[in-house]
């Protein structure tokens, strides 16, 4: 077991539940227990804000950006706004036909992201390499 990956938190904010086991099984398979689901921004917000009063943080969360409630640029917006957060890794799910919105979150500071459906095997890499980059592996 990694003691490092063991340490981290990843949140995985999707309002679909298949994308959402997707992402998990992914992060599973590479060696990461510590991973918290919400079905869309505002539930994100709220545990970004749980683990914020217990002293904790995530260390890379994963967005789609369309979803009810809150989207996922309206999500990275409020994450990059708060000091807490705002050195937070965050990488982006679309659809190939939301490359115009990506590249606006490009601006805002995502850290990666990732075309549904995915490709498992680009997937992993492109978190691999996340995780590199954090030296969280």
């Amino acid at each position: 077991m990694n003691k490092i990956l063991d340490a981290i938190n990843i949140l995985v904010v999707d309002d679909s539940p298949q994308y959402r086991n997707e992402i998990v099984t992914i992060l599973k398979e590479l060696g990461i227990p510590n991973i918290i689901e919400a079905e869309n921004g505002k539930q994100a917000i709220n545990k970004i804000k749980f683990l914020q009063d217990i002293g904790d943080k995530f260390d890379l969360i994963f967005s789609d950006i369309n979803m009810p409630e809150m989207d996922g640029l309206s999500l990275l917006l409020s994450i990059r706004n708060e000091p807490f957060t705002s050195k937070c890794p965050v990488i982006l799910f679309s659809t190939e036909s939301e490359k115009n919105i990506i590249l606006s979150a490009l601006g805002i500071g995502i850290t990666d992201y990732l075309i549904k459906p995915f490709d498992k095997l680009l997937a992993k890499e492109k978190i691999k390499k996340t995780l590199l980059k954090l030296n969280l592996v």
